[in-house]
């Protein structure tokens, strides 16, 4: 999976210089609101919030 290999990268990075690869384009992400007037991201104002399962450690925290 793709958080854990960021993981592994973010702390070797200049030491190890571990290297993958790998496809964002291969599951989808959804965003979903409760919000009526929320049809694409450009729909967020500065009030909105994104919640994410751990800080740092899911998938959408480690794609935003």
């Amino acid at each position: 999976m793709l958080p854990p290999m960021l993981t592994l990268w973010d702390r070797t990075k200049g030491k190890q210089n571990v290297k993958a690869i790998a496809s964002l384009g291969s599951m989808p992400n959804y965003r979903l609101t409760h919000t009526p007037n929320v049809k694409t991201l450009k729909d967020f104002t500065d009030k909105g919030r994104i919640a994410v399962p751990t800080a740092g450690v899911g998938f959408h925290s480690r794609t935003l």
